[in-house]
């Protein structure tokens, strides 16, 4: 909540903003601080704006490529079990459908009977 806001609503006293923005600055950290943590962490130097932009940026981006690759991955595991569900319904279903089907067996003579005319 802004410092502003919170004198605005009248919520708190004066005194009780004065220490509440003095532990604020204490949590915040100067801009080369926050470049050195940045350059402990990535290992990199930055000696200008647009280092610090670029890597930044470069982030991002592979927040999003992560972000596409889990999404690619899960819609070929979606693929994969369909492929696999309709595999396991024709030759699983289908098949013992038909083996299970009554036969219908036809006699064919193979000779004519006695009585039989042209």
């Amino acid at each position: 909540m802004p410092i502003s806001q919170v004198i605005n609503e009248g919520a708190v006293s004066h005194e009780s903003v004065d220490e509440h923005s003095s532990r604020l600055n204490k949590k915040l950290a100067s801009d080369r601080e926050l470049v050195e943590y940045l350059e402990g962490v990535s290992g990199k130097v930055f000696y200008s704006r647009q280092d610090l932009s670029d890597y930044v940026t470069d982030l991002r981006e592979g927040g999003v490529r992560k972000k596409k690759d889990r999404k690619l991955g899960r819609q070929g595991v979606w693929l994969i079990v369909m492929i696999v569900v309709f595999l396991q319904y024709v030759f699983v279903d289908i098949l013992l459908e038909a083996n299970t089907l009554r036969t219908t067996s036809s006699l064919t003579p193979t000779a004519r009977p006695a009585g039989y005319r042209l």
